[in-house]
């Protein structure tokens, strides 16, 4: 299974309790060899590095449906993979053709390192959350 599940709740409670623990869990994902071989097939810019370095660096977060244990985290993995996997192809080329066409759970695996963090706590409540089109 990829990744890792980070659990610190014992040690956020105590400070959480006068904030807002979103009813949300996330997952990130850092590219690993396979995807920046693919990248490198269609690189004459030569820009394939540093986006593997950037992804690296600075990962998007998805907030996915919230989970509790190793179980229901795996469910949610085997559930969103494949839109985990569009948005990363996508952050490469936004073609979708040049995108590889048989891709499985374990080839998502195989391309990145997937860490998910159950607790998603909101510091900031003076505004709402809000949704950019």
């Amino acid at each position: 299974m990829p990744g890792e599940t980070r659990r610190h709740p014992e040690a956020l409670l105590p400070g959480c309790l006068s904030m807002d623990i979103l009813n949300r869990s996330a997952v990130v994902l850092r590219p690993k060899q396979s995807y920046l071989a693919w990248t490198k097939r269609d690189d004459a810019e030569g820009l394939a590095e540093g986006v593997f370095e950037t992804l690296h660096e600075e990962p998007c977060v998805y907030l996915v449906p919230g989970f509790e244990d190793d179980d229901e985290r795996e469910e949610l993995l085997k559930e969103f993979w494949p839109a985990l996997f569009e948005a990363m192809l996508s952050a490469w080329v936004t073609d979708e053709d040049l995108w590889p066409k048989e891709r499985t759970f374990e080839m998502f695996a195989e391309w990145f390192d997937v860490q998910t963090y159950e607790m998603i706590v909101d510091v900031y409540m003076d505004e709402a959350i809000d949704y950019l089109a």
